[in-house]
């Protein structure tokens, strides 16, 4: 037991089983019944706090269940980025199920958890998002000029169509990547070779220097 009052409790199931508890006192057991190989039943001494963890994590394991329908968990090499997401997707469900104890609406997990993201969100996705100046190359710009042309004249042009294009490496985006904040993206325009992001660069990129 530590000097604040946290004691670890190792108990032998299949495996070996670790409880820290700082409210059960190590010393005190309780019998449960263990089955043997030959399939009798005896009772042995089992550390209590054991026996109330068996006794009530039936909650706990619903909670694990619920946050997992709709988790909002995301993959990341920072460990404490997965445990405040985990801590963020437990309060939701707790407050989900505290909600539905006070109110009478017949509202869904889901859309408990649309309604908050939504209220938290706000405005902001209206913002307008501002990328860098692009510096474009003599060449690059007699390449876009002629595809412009091209397509324009030509009796197909959705055979020169400036499609997106997956390549192996990742590029910096040349719309908003910028020195202070670089971005990068797997993503070409087929005919300018240009790496963008697909999102939002690829369209403003075109919309700003091929098709203005």
């Amino acid at each position: 037991m530590t000097c604040n009052g946290i004691a670890v409790v190792r108990w032998m199931d299949k495996k070996s089983v670790y409880v820290p508890s700082n409210y059960f006192d190590p010393e005190i057991s309780e019998e449960v019944r263990r089955g043997n190989k030959d399939g009798t039943k005896v009772r042995i001494a089992c550390p209590s706090a054991v026996v109330q963890y068996n006794k009530y994590m039936s909650g706990v394991d619903l909670c694990d269940q619920r946050i997992k329908y709709y988790t909002i968990d995301r993959k990341s090499k920072r460990n404490w980025i997965r445990i405040f997401f985990h801590f963020l997707g437990m309060s939701l469900i707790n407050s989900f199920i505290y909600y539905k104890s006070l109110s009478s609406d017949n509202i869904s997990t889901v859309e408990y958890i649309s309604s908050i993201s939504t209220a938290l969100i706000g405005d902001s996705f209206s913002r307008k998002r501002v990328g860098r100046p692009i510096a474009l190359s003599q060449q690059k710009k007699m390449r876009i000029a002629n595809s412009v042309s091209e397509t324009k004249n030509s009796e197909k042009p959705e055979l020169l169509a400036h499609m997106p294009n997956v390549i192996s490496t990742r590029r910096r985006c040349a719309y908003c990547s910028t020195k202070e904040e670089e971005k990068r993206t797997n993503v070409i325009c087929i005919f300018c070779s240009v790496p963008l992001c697909v999102k939002d660069c690829f369209l403003l990129y075109h919309q700003k220097y091929v098709y203005h």
